[in-house]
């Protein structure tokens, strides 16, 4: 009689961790599969404390984007500045559960000062 209870607690601790796993697994949004190499003229600013600073660029028309390039010196000290950048721009796409877009976020990533 002790197989068959320890089979169904065998069963229970493999579904608990299957359903860990799965929620684990979800990613943050899928990537926009329309991104663009742009030059943007803009202000770079900081949020948050270290060590969960992140780097944001708003530009002329007021959108602003997240960086998601490691933080770089460069751009830490000239943040606050106006500047201009290369970029390749693209939009994170937040799903909730039953798989409706529910938030898009602008972001940039290979960032570069431009001339």
């Amino acid at each position: 009689m002790k197989a068959p209870s320890r089979l169904k607690g065998a069963l229970i601790v493999l579904s608990i961790a299957l359903l860990l796993l799965a929620g684990c697994s979800c990613r943050r949004g899928a990537e926009d599969s329309a991104a663009e190499t742009a030059v943007l003229e803009g202000v770079i600013t900081v949020k948050g404390n270290e060590p969960f600073q992140s780097l944001y660029f708003r530009d002329a028309d007021g959108t602003v984007y997240q960086i998601a390039d490691r933080l770089t010196p460069d751009f830490l000290e000239s943040a606050g500045k106006k500047m201009k950048i290369r970029a390749v721009k693209g939009v994170y796409k937040l799903a909730t559960a039953d798989g409706a877009i529910s938030r898009r976020i602008p972001y940039l990533k290979e960032v570069e000062p431009a001339e």
